[in-house]
């Protein structure tokens, strides 16, 4: 048995949730774009790591990709962090393009990790199911191990640094003019229905946005040796759009901007404009047929 399986978003469950986050910043002419991709790909645990979230490169591959290991902070209640190491998320790095970056997709794997025997050892001794669901007991016993092993989303991730132009944003609409963008972008589901659940008790597509508005916010912070500096738009932001400032002020420095939207079917998806837009950018975002 292979390693991993893909969790394709035609596979999951609810809604299709389509999402994007940019920040613009500007940067000296030294710095080049393609440089600066190279880095982000390079170094992306490095940009990714905050109180939210962390990741690794790790020596496993699925089908011949490498594979990222990511964990998430699960704290509720009283602060505190009901996943303490027992669930990770694998993604494959499918697309790679050292001059402006790289998609994800989400796996299942299937080989043992210790947070297995932990969430099996929960599941006998309290009954509770999935460890990320523990705190609230929603999950029928005998289902821990399944899905610890399943990453709770199905479908891809993007990142690209580019120009504005490529991004079809105008200078101008910022207080001070940005040259370069960077973006992440999804199509995505979750993968079983014990997490819709989850997310209907606790909330767990609210925590996706501060890890991608901590990402964005630290590549731009942590490299401001360069020259690297997030500016502020001056322009109302498009129909659908939001501030991390106000949606999220305890987040970065208030710089990311962001769109989120949910559609019943696929081609609902597909016909919507910022779908339209993402698949320009993102070619990969979405699985062959």
């Amino acid at each position: 048995m292979a390693d991993f399986d893909d969790l394709k978003v035609g596979t999951g469950v609810g809604p299709y949730h389509l999402n994007r986050f940019r920040i613009a910043f500007s940067c000296p002419t030294t710095a080049r774009k393609e440089a600066l991709a190279a880095d982000f790909v390079t170094n992306f645990p490095k940009y990714l790591a905050s109180p939210f979230a962390t990741t690794e490169l790790t020596a496993r591959t699925c089908q011949g990709n490498p594979t990222l290991k990511f964990t998430g902070a699960m704290k509720l209640l009283l602060g505190i962090d009901f996943n303490p190491g027992i669930h990770h998320d694998w993604v494959a790095r499918i697309a790679v393009d050292n001059t402006n970056g790289f998609t994800v997709q989400t796996l299942k794997r299937n080989f043992m990790e210790a947070g297995d025997a932990m969430a099996a050892a929960a599941d006998s001794i309290v009954g509770l199911g999935s460890p990320m669901l523990q705190p609230i007991g929603i999950v029928p016993g005998g289902m821990s191990v399944a899905l610890n092993r399943m990453h709770f989303l199905a479908g891809r991730r993007a990142w690209r640094i580019d120009t504005l132009a490529a991004f079809g944003e105008n200078p101008s609409d910022y207080i001070s003019a940005p040259s370069l963008m960077l973006e992440t972008s999804a199509v995505e589901r979750f993968s079983n229905a014990a997490f819709t659940i989850g997310d209907a008790v606790v909330g767990f597509e609210k925590r996706i946005p501060p890890v991608w508005i901590a990402l964005l916010e630290n590549f731009v912070a942590q490299n401001a040796a360069l020259g690297l500096k997030a500016q502020t738009r001056s322009a109302p932001l498009r129909s659908g759009w939001k501030s991390s400032r106000s949606a999220f002020p305890a987040v970065g420095s208030g710089s990311v901007s962001f769109f989120e939207d949910a559609f019943t079917d696929l081609p609902a998806v597909r016909a919507d404009f910022e779908f339209v837009d993402v698949k320009r950018l993102f070619p990969e975002i979405l699985p062959s047929p």
